[in-house]
C-alpha cells in the first residue's frame, strides 16, 4: 500500500483510489478532495485522500474496505495495538477538553507518547477541522496526520463513558477510540479494522455493557476471530 508521497496528481490519486481521472477531478472541483492548482494541474495532498477514505466510515459506505481490498492490504488485529492498560472502563469524563486531556495523559504515563499536551492539541484541532464523531455514539479521534516524532509505537486508546457527553453532532458520544500512528498505512489499516468491528452486530452494545478493560478485549478478540479467522 505504502503512502510514501506527500502529494498526488489527479492521475495518481485516481489510480490509488480506483477511480477514473474524470471522477477524481470532479471530487476536487466539488471540494470533496482538497486540491491546489499548480501550472494548471490539480495537486492533492495525501491527508485529503486519507480523509476521503475515512469519510466512507461516517457515511456507512464501503469506501475504505474496497480500497484496502484493491491494495491487497494485510489485515491488522486491533488487539495488537490496544493493550488492556489503554482501555478506560469506565471513562469518567464530563467535558470535551477532558477527553483529550485524559486520553493523552494515559498514553504519556504508559511511555507510548512523549508529549501529551501536543497530542491533545492535535486531536482537538482535528475535531475542529473535521469532526470524527459518528452517529452511533462513537468518535474516532486522531490527528490530521501521523505523528512519528511524538510516538514510541503505533497504538490505540479506548474510553467508554458511563453515559454519553456532548461532543459534537446531534447525539451524545460515549465511546472514544483514539488512533495514534506513525504512518498513513498503519493508520488506514487500524481504521479499517475498527470500521469492521463497528459493523458487527451488537459489538457496540457488548462493549457498552462491559465492566472492565479485560472484558472489552475479550469481546474484541472473539469478534476479530470471526471477522478474520487466520489473523
Amino acid at each position: 500500500m505504502m503512502m510514501t508521497q506527500a502529494t498526488y496528481t489527479v492521475k495518481d490519486a485516481a489510480d490509488y483510489l480506483g477511480l477514473t481521472e474524470k471522477e477524481t477531478s470532479k471530487l476536487v472541483e466539488k471540494g470533496i478532495l482538497d486540491g491546489t492548482r499548480i501550472r494548471g494541474e490539480w495537486i492533492i495532498p495525501t491527508e485529503s485522500i486519507v480523509e476521503y477514505l475515512e469519510q466512507g466510515i461516517h457515511k456507512n459506505e464501503n469506501r475504505m474496505e474496497e480500497f484496502m481490498r484493491r491494495q491487497n492490504a494485510q489485515s491488522v488485529s486491533l488487539l495488537d495495538h490496544l493493550p488492556e492498560e489503554m482501555i478506560l472502563v469506565p471513562f469518567n469524563v464530563r467535558t470535551r477538553p477532558a477527553v483529550f486531556r485524559d486520553l493523552t495523559r494515559l498514553a504519556f504515563d504508559s511511555g507510548r507518547l512523549w508529549d501529551a499536551a501536543k497530542m491533545a492539541e492535535l486531536l482537538e484541532k482535528r475535531e475542529e477541522t473535521s469532526p470524527t464523531v459518528l452517529g452511533n455514539g462513537v468518535a474516532l479521534l486522531h490527528p490530521l496526520s501521523p505523528q512519528p516524532s511524538l510516538l514510541g509505537e503505533d497504538f490505540v486508546m479506548l474510553g467508554i463513558t458511563p453515559s454519553g457527553i456532548p461532543f459534537g453532532g446531534t447525539n451524545k458520544t460515549d465511546i472514544f477510540f483514539a488512533i495514534c500512528s506513525t504512518d498513513f498505512d498503519i493508520h488506514l489499516a487500524i481504521m479499517q479494522r475498527i470500521a469492521q468491528l463497528l459493523k458487527y452486530p451488537d459489538f457496540l452494545e457488548q462493549i457498552r455493557e462491559a465492566s472492565s478493560s479485560k472484558e472489552v478485549r475479550n469481546i474484541i478478540k472473539s469478534i476479530e476471530k470471526q471477522i478474520t479467522p487466520d489473523i
